[in-house]
């Protein structure tokens, strides 16, 4: 066995009982290992006052002795120079910040730029941070120092030879002229930086080769790539020489450009004063030469000035660059024509982009606006019983490929999207529709395919795992000739072993994939997103489904979209996307959002709103009006006591936060409200021994005696507590009552929502609901009165439940009633 000590607790070790029988002993002169301690600290003591005399210049020895935070040193094969970071250090971040720095796993340390050494030693001597720069490297690089200085301010042409000497790496050199023409070669490069040099190819082997050999055009592209990022390449004599005699070329082919654009690498040899070309972050804008700023920015009608940002251009920091919005990119280009500025190939791909953009707004506008449309179906009389909005809906469909259909509740989506499906598989577009919906609409799906499209069969996958398996490997296996559509639920469909097979199911035909509810995919870390992605990669065409797109905020629709469009529009990063349009951070989380940026907002909706169809209610179909209403309840006797107690405990934890720590908890602190919102609605969801006869549900008695004793009508009640509705089911037992909720099954949902729905006398007059389970795909147009018992802090819940009531078919007003008993009630209506 080794122990491992340090010199202070080696004497100490000595002297313990740590030695006993049991453990291994050792025969040494305690005296003589004292006495090696003490030589050993005096060592320590005189090394770390040379260090702290010249720490640039640092003997292996002493290295060896003093355990330093960061040590300097020769990268051994002439890469330049490295940063060993001590194990744990807290000046790692210090250490990343410094550009170009990164970290090189086979060497355990960080390569470093030798240009910004003399500022950061600056920065750890005022941080006292212990460092070294190794003997062999400090003396190499006082030595070189001169010359470094020189190739630095441009003041010497060097050789490959100089620029090892001065740790100036990576660099290119030419390589020996052949009948190939004339080749560059790229020396001391690290993986990192090879990587960001040639970002377009994949193999390791093929980077390596293309950096052993580059012609004229590959050179250019490197050059320009590298210009984007933090990695300097240093440039030999002959390179530079060869480079400026080529520089005129580059200019007039870069003017005498035509409508297509130059190739965007030749502006890392020479740029015209002004010329069109694309930011880092892909936005389009005019470069300009600081010098040439002023005599254009006179040029310019002073609107268009108003509407730029002007920023400094990473890439060229010697120029300005205006920016535009992309919303007003087109405008401003028309507009400064007569300039004629140049412009880059990648420019002139996001102009082409930006006009086919704007044909998809106008196209977009139109459908928006039209109030019918004739589809001109083959199912004539399919298209004669569809509403005049549904018939612009499914005109919208068939002509837009990747299609948002964002109708408010109730305005029949799904029929829309069946008829548009009935009409390009009887033109041969498509084959198969895949519908990916909440469990509680597959159902629905299948009864409203089977009603509009009686000679199409849909299916739907079994419920136990080993029925799944072999339907899935039936189908794969020996087709789905006579299968027009399957429906599956968003749980399922993330399954490892279900999306796969359904993926190779669509590969196989045209498929049309169809999310319902498709809000239910917004976050991109979901399982759930992960597999629809995958699989809308072999469906040409696509529609989503949603009244409410975005529940929480913007960051909603980045999911949704990245499906639609494989990410064309906001990129396949969700947090790329999210630091352009939000301000990030706090102290609890990097990505948390302090506040969206309007600008961004806007460019966000615009770009949405290519691929999005959404009308209102009002504005379609003349359904009649809903009225709100609100019915205090007073808490009184052991309700009130108990409601009371939770208040005061509530009120005390809220007092003794901090506003911080009230940010930090805020979840649980929300979650605490709602045991207000349980006592105020039925103290026996946190007491159930709790007794008697709650003060919501005696005024919910008035009114159901009202509307179903007195006018024989029929009432939903909303509440989000599953005791609650089976109190109210037994409650209401001599009114026909029924729950609904996330535990009945689905096939008796349907019979539920058929029997409530019927006019026979007997059927339910009473539906009890959780929003969670019925909010969403279900139609209860009987009722005219819905209360809610209670609410949560979801928005979309209560959102789409107060639509099942008020969408198509329903023929008279809409009483919303909400019962409030507390001030948490107030706060969560309000």
């Amino acid at each position: 066995r080794q122990w491992r000590l340090s010199v202070a607790q080696l004497p100490q070790l000595t002297a313990s009982s740590l030695f006993a029988p049991s453990v291994m002993r050792y025969d040494f002169d305690r005296e003589a290992v004292l006495e090696q301690v003490k030589e050993q600290q005096l060592q320590m003591e005189e090394a770390a006052k040379r260090v702290q005399a010249d720490p640039f210049e640092v003997a292996e020895s002493d290295l060896d002795l003093l355990d330093l935070e960061l040590v300097f040193r020769a990268a051994k094969y002439g890469q330049g120079l490295l940063a060993y970071l001590k194990y744990g250090s807290k000046h790692k971040k210090l250490l990343e910040a410094v550009k170009g720095v990164h970290y090189i796993r086979s060497e355990r340390a960080y390569f470093f730029p030798t240009p910004a050494l003399a500022d950061f030693l600056r920065v750890l001597k005022t941080k006292k941070v212990k460092f070294g720069v190794e003997a062999k490297a400090g003396s190499q690089l006082k030595r070189s120092a001169a010359l470094r200085a020189a190739i630095l301010k441009a003041q010497k042409k060097p050789t490959g030879h100089e620029l090892l000497e001065t740790f100036l790496t990576p660099y290119i050199d030419c390589l020996p002229e052949d009948e190939g023409g004339r080749r560059f070669k790229l020396y001391a490069w690290t993986t990192q930086q090879l990587r960001i040099c040639f970002p377009d190819i994949k193999s390791f082997s093929e980077k390596k080769a293309k950096a052993s050999a580059m012609d004229w055009e590959q050179l250019l592209k490197l050059l320009y790539q590298v210009q984007k990022s933090d990695t300097k390449v240093w440039l030999t004599a002959e390179v530079q020489d060869l480079l400026q005699a080529r520089s005129a070329d580059s200019l007039a082919k870069i003017i005498k450009a035509e409508e297509e654009g130059f190739d965007d690498e030749l502006l890392a040899l020479n740029r015209p004063p002004a010329c069109w070309c694309c930011g880092p972050d892909g936005s389009g804008g005019l470069l300009v030469e600081r010098n040439f700023y002023a005599t254009l920015k006179a040029q310019l009608p002073r609107k268009i000035v108003k509407q730029a940002k002007c920023i400094k251009h990473p890439q060229f920091w010697e120029c300005e660059f205006l920016a535009w919005p992309d919303s007003k990119l087109m405008d401003v280009f028309e507009s400064l024509r007569t300039l004629a500025p140049p412009r880059s190939r990648a420019f002139a791909e996001l102009l082409a982009d930006l006009k086919e953009r704007r044909l998809l707004l106008e196209r977009r506008a139109y459908f928006q606006g039209l109030r019918d449309s004739r589809p001109q179906l083959t199912n004539l009389e399919l298209e004669a019983k569809l509403f005049p909005h549904q018939r612009v809906a499914v005109s919208w469909l068939l002509e837009t490929k990747r299609a948002f259909l964002g109708d408010d509740m109730g305005l029949g989506k799904t029929l829309s999207v069946l008829a548009a499906f009935d009409e390009l598989k009887s033109r041969g577009e498509v084959e198969f529709l895949l519908v990916v919906c909440p469990n509680s609409l597959v159902r629905s799906w299948l009864r409203e395919a089977g009603q509009w499209l009686p000679g199409q069969w849909f299916g739907m996958l079994p419920e136990e795992k080993a029925p799944r398996q072999r339907e899935l490997a039936r189908l794969n296996r020996f087709g789905i000739a006579t299968l027009c559509g399957l429906v599956v639920n968003y749980e399922t469909f993330r399954l490892e072993y279900v999306f796969p097979e359904l993926q190779k199911l669509c590969k196989d035909r045209k498929t049309l994939l169809c999310l319902d509810e498709s809000q239910r995919v917004k976050n991109p870390q979901s399982r759930s997103f992960q597999a629809l992605r995958e699989v809308a990669t072999v469906c040409p065409r696509r529609v989503l489904l949603s009244g409410t797109p975005t529940p929480k905020d913007l960051s909603d629709i980045w999911a949704q979209i990245s499906i639609l469009d494989d990410g064309r529009r906001f990129g396949r990063n969700y947090f790329h996307w999210l630091e352009r349009v939000a301000e990030l951070g706090n102290k609890w989380s990097e990505f948390a959002v302090k506040r969206f940026i309007p600008e961004q907002v806007e460019e966000t909706i615009s770009r949405v709103h290519e691929l999005l169809l959404r009308r209102r209610k009002e504005d379609v179909i003349d359904l009649p009006e809903k009225v709100f209403s609100i019915r205090d309840v007073e808490l009184k006797g052991d309700q009130k006591k108990l409601y009371d107690e939770v208040r005061s405990g509530l009120l005390r934890r809220i007092s003794a936060t901090d506003g911080h720590e009230f940010i930090k908890e805020i979840d649980s602190i929300l979650e605490e409200y709602l045991r207000a919102v349980q006592v105020a609605s039925n103290p026996r969801l946190i007491n159930p021994e709790w007794s008697g006869d709650p003060a919501k549900f005696v005024e919910l008695d008035e009114i159901v005696r009202e509307i179903v004793g007195e006018r024989e009508g029929k009432i939903v009640v909303w509440t989000n507590y599953i005791l609650n509705v089976t109190d109210l089911v037994a409650r209401y037992k001599t009114y026909g009552a029924a729950g609904f909720y996330g535990e009945v099954k689905a096939e008796k949902r349907s019979e539920l929502i058929a029997d409530f729905q019927s006019q026979r006398s007997g059927s339910i007059k009473v539906l009890v609901a959780v929003p969670a389970a019925g909010g969403v795909g279900i139609t209860l147009t009987a009722a005219q009165t819905a209360v809610y018992l209670d609410k949560t802090w979801n928005a979309e819940h209560w959102m789409q439940s107060v639509d099942r009531v008020h969408r198509i078919g329903q023929q008279g007003t809409v009483n919303i009633i909400s019962l409030n008993a507390s001030k948490v009630d107030e706060l969560i209506h309000w």
